[in-house]
């Protein structure tokens, strides 16, 4: 069977059709500046310059300045061409044919074709502090076909490839850089920048890759992004004018709107807020109905509103509105509904409600755990919450295993083939409890062998409907917005869904 991907539109040209802000012609101070520099304010600081060793999640997007993709996605989460231009599925699914760009070049000149491919792709594969193996570990072998081919072989079908290669797995460095890709060192990429200077923790100086194949989409000469983790900071710089572009956090927006000298845009994201349950630690979690009266129990409205002064929105699904994996005739639901919470509870043979402990990252998640705490006392549910940085309350959830529960935000990653078997299969880093339910399985299973975009899009839409109706170990509580402001110098602005900065189309006014 041969199935051959529709190319005729770049992911970009679609992700530009839903820009928000001004366009990215003609600013409000006069025409557009090609050598202009932008100044990006970002809240973390980069700790690889290795995709294959990278964190992954906010670290996406920086990588992505340097590194172009082999496949790039649309704004709806579907798969579009990148550095390859096209690709064809063989062999009932199991074979991924990709069909390189011609003339594909590294920012020092040297080639890049299928061969380097190739020698990514078997290093992500096989390098032991790859983070990034497990996603690859169904591929069984690459091969070089010619120049501008690539034949990537699985152990079994799975048609959702091509998504996984428009993330970290599909990034391309320079083999001649494996060995020196921390943070320190200088990257060789084939995308829109190059870097020019570093001080690691401090500031990325980049300037445009004239020999980027669809360099016509910068409209800027260069960029300088400078790493401020204080939200507060982050405003007071783009107020004072020491920087042009800065994502913002929830409490933020509003009082930012308000200011003259900037411009706001808002838009959903592929960041959502969980509650991790493990069965291990507490038998209680592992009642269907405890978990069912845990998600009747949340008012997320409430959250929303209260905590998230309505930049986000609250949902039981792991992907935004608007994606196509997000299904719209779920749509407010569960509702909040304590009495059926404590009904449940009673169903479960807990009438007097239970206990359980929870980690938090903190401080990010605090005020939202706290919510989530205060709304499960009322159906008589006592959570104990233990706040922990960011990296303490993950080692503490899914690698010690060591607590009940875990409260987190998270990016998911574009393909929702790959977070729905983290989230909901056995053995997996997400589900530590190994919570599963046997019709979700097989639905992700299925998934893996249909070809067509749509018919596997509506599979896991199928899943949302199984999980919202049943929580297993993940139970959602909103989908968050990305927040991004900006000078009046600045256009063409808009909200990425699967994060920040994106450079393109974006143009600053002489």
């Amino acid at each position: 069977m041969r199935l051959r991907v529709a190319t005729l539109l770049t992911a970009l040209s679609l992700i530009a059709a839903t820009a928000c802000g001004n366009p990215s012609g003609a600013g409000p101070n006069g025409p557009p500046d090609p050598n202009a520099v932008i100044r990006v304010a970002n809240h973390l600081a980069l700790t690889t310059w290795d995709p294959a060793r990278s964190i992954g999640g906010p670290e996406t997007q920086l990588l992505g300045l340097v590194y172009d993709r082999l496949v790039h996605s649309t704004p709806e989460g579907e798969p579009a061409p990148g550095a390859a231009e096209s690709w064809t599925f063989e062999n009932s699914g199991r074979t991924l044919l990709l069909s390189l760009r011609h003339g594909l070049r590294f920012s020092d000149g040297t080639a890049l074709d299928a061969e380097v491919v190739k020698q990514n792709l078997d290093r992500a594969r096989d390098l032991p502090t790859s983070t990034i193996a497990a996603n690859l570990a169904n591929i069984e072998s690459v091969e070089v076909t010619d120049a501008v081919t690539v034949r990537i072989s699985q152990h079994n079908p799975d048609f959702a490839l091509p998504m996984l290669l428009a993330d970290r797995p599909g990034m391309i460095a320079n083999p001649r850089t494996f060995a020196q890709l921390d943070a320190a060192e200088t990257p060789i990429g084939s995308g829109p920048f190059t870097v020019v200077a570093q001080q690691p923790s401090v500031s990325i100086t980049l300037t445009k890759n004239s020999s980027f194949w669809d360099a016509n989409r910068i409209k800027v000469g260069g960029a300088e992004i400078r790493v401020i983790p204080d939200p507060t900071a982050r405003l007071n710089a783009l107020r004072s004018g020491e920087v042009d572009l800065a994502s913002l956090e929830a409490e933020q927006a509003e009082d930012a709107r308000q200011l003259s000298e900037l411009r706001v845009d808002a838009g959903p994201s592929l960041e959502s807020a969980y509650i991790w349950l493990n069965p291990s630690f507490d038998p209680a979690l592992a009642d269907p109905n405890v978990r069912k009266a845990i998600s009747y129990a949340l008012d997320r409205n409430e959250i929303v509103n209260g905590v998230m002064f309505g930049e986000a929105r609250p949902t039981a699904q792991s992907f935004p509105k608007g994606h196509s994996a997000y299904d719209d005739a779920l749509d407010g639901q569960p509702q909040h509904d304590p009495t059926r919470a404590r009904r449940l509870l009673a169903d479960a043979g807990l009438p007097n409600g239970f206990s359980f402990e929870a980690v938090v990252y903190s401080p990010k998640m605090d005020r939202v755990a706290q919510a989530i705490q205060s709304q499960l006392a009322e159906v008589g549910i006592t959570l104990t919450l233990r706040a922990l940085p960011a990296f303490g309350s993950a080692t503490e959830y899914f690698q010690k295993k060591s607590v009940d529960a875990a409260i987190f935000s998270t990016r998911s990653g574009l393909e929702p083939s790959l977070l729905y078997r983290q989230f909901y299969l056995p053995g997996q880093y997400y589900n530590p409890g190994n919570v599963s339910s046997d019709e979700v399985s097989g639905l992700i299973e299925k998934a893996k062998h249909e070809p067509s975009v749509d018919a596997r899009m509506a599979l896991y839409r199928e899943i949302a409907q199984n999980v919202v109706a049943q929580p297993l170990g993940v139970i959602p509580v909103y989908s968050a917005n990305q927040i991004v402001a900006h000078s009046r110098v600045v256009s063409g602005v808009r909200t990425w869904i699967d994060g920040f900065p994106h450079l393109d189309e974006i143009s600053m006014s002489k």
